[in-house]
């Protein structure tokens, strides 16, 4: 059955949208049983984590050049 290519490129860009879900997903999950199973490395790992997200968002400007992104 023909497909017009800009229905497969569509399909390729929902896959990989997908997939970048999934594997954010999994990781969230990860994070989350790891709560669970080893409190106490949950507690320094989260505080570390907030500690530099705290960081990034204040002293971090990024600037793409050449129409890129910031996942590229």
């Amino acid at each position: 059955m023909p497909v017009s290519k800009r229905i497969y490129e569509t399909a390729i860009e929902a896959e990989r949208a997908y997939d970048l879900i999934e594997r954010h997903e999994r990781k969230v999950n990860r994070f989350n049983a790891r709560e669970l199973l080893d409190y106490e490395n949950h507690l320094r790992r989260e505080t570390r984590m907030r500690k530099r997200a705290a960081l990034r968002w204040d002293n971090h400007y990024s600037y793409f050049f050449g129409g890129l992104s910031e996942e590229e």
